[in-house]
């Protein structure tokens, strides 16, 4: 695998209160053609999905959005699709398929992310080290490895880290693997519309634009990336949601905010957890012991039993409680967990909550 012929420059996964900010926009990257990343980004994505087999020896393989398997198992860990490629492992070591299952980049990185405006993030150990850096679509070192850490590409900056331990600085870098903005932050999230959350000295959290100026100031001991001009962040240890200019459009008093999708964000009450709309007014009343991000129009949500169902904007509920565990749905199906006697067994459902697929079906 020869190197790319960008300049070899030296500078630099969900919890709560941590969003990485995994856009897979188009975009062009070091050495393309304008052209073909633009097609790149209005290709259709491969919707097929990862589904465990069940077996410790090769745990991953895939199937469509009918529940047929289209690539059998093989793979140690699978994840989707992005910009028709998928990331996966075996032997320890990670490398990106196509659709039809072939190796396109083959499996020789310590780590690898998806891939993001043409660029995928990965880890490659050096004098027992690991270090990051970004790789195209031939897998051909676009951005040499020379990071401490990196976060995938967004907006057409990257975050990377330089040094170690107390020493580590924080920047963003462009496609040519130039810093745009200097490192100078102890922490680092992704740009999301035209904003990203860093953190310096003190270990609070503002915001920066594109050119690194200070767009809200660091007030915040978490924040989310900014989705529907509005973004999570913990103050003072209780969670509000703000606008772009820094102003309080849901007040700090919650156990927990998300970020908005499909005009709502969930948040979490003593009583509950419920969703707010963009003028932060109660959807659905807080009475949920779970309630997860909506995507396409539907959100998983446990009882107190801790079944899980689905509901939609209008909090009502669609797909009845009857899970183990269910994920977002993701063009039209959702994977969940199903008893099966005394275990429970991987499927997937469309919207109607019909299954798909379940392991151990033909």
């Amino acid at each position: 695998m020869k190197a790319g012929n960008c300049p070899d420059m030296t500078r630099w996964l969900p919890g709560l209160g941590l969003w990485l900010g995994w856009a897979a926009t188009g975009g062009l990257a070091c050495g393309g053609d304008p052209d073909s990343v633009s097609t790149l980004a209005k290709a259709k994505e491969i919707q097929f999905r990862p589904v465990p087999s069940g077996t410790e020896e090769q745990p991953y393989g895939f199937v469509d959005l009918e529940g047929k398997e289209v690539i059998a198992a093989r793979f140690q860990h699978a994840y989707p699709f992005h910009q028709q490629l998928a990331r996966v492992a075996v032997a320890g070591k990670w490398g990106f398929i196509d659709a039809g299952g072939d190796w396109k980049i083959p499996a020789g990185f310590d780590w690898a992310g998806d891939f993001s405006q043409g660029l995928a993030c990965a880890q490659q150990s050096r004098g027992g080290r690991p270090w990051f850096g970004y790789l195209d679509r031939d897998g051909d070192w676009r951005i040499q490895p020379k990071f401490a850490q990196a976060l995938p590409f967004t907006e057409g900056l990257a975050a990377v880290a330089v040094g170690s331990g107390p020493d580590r600085r924080w920047g963003y870098v462009d496609f040519m693997g130039i810093f745009a903005v200097k490192l100078q932050f102890q922490q680092a999230r992704s740009f999301s519309e035209g904003l990203a959350a860093v953190a310096w000295e003190e270990a609070l959290f503002g915001y920066i634009d594109r050119r690194g100026q200070i767009a809200i100031p660091a007030r915040f001991q978490q924040a989310g990336p900014f989705q529907e001009s509005r973004a999570a962040v913990n103050f003072n240890g209780r969670w509000g949601i703000i606008d772009e200019t820094g102003a309080w459009r849901v007040e700090a008093k919650f156990e927990f905010a998300g970020p908005y999708h499909n005009g709502l964000a969930t948040l979490k009450t003593p009583s509950g957890m419920g969703a707010v709309n963009l003028l932060g007014q109660w959807q659905i009343e807080p009475q949920y012991r779970v309630l997860k991000d909506f995507s396409e129009g539907l959100a998983a949500f446990a009882d107190p039993s801790g079944k899980f169902g689905f509901l939609n904007r209008q909090g009502k509920v669609v797909i009845a409680p009857q899970f183990l565990k269910a994920e977002a749905f993701h063009a039209g199906v959702a994977l969940v967990e199903i008893p099966d006697g005394n275990r429970s067994v991987p499927a997937l459902i469309n919207a109607k909550g019909e299954i798909l697929w379940r392991r151990g079906s033909s």
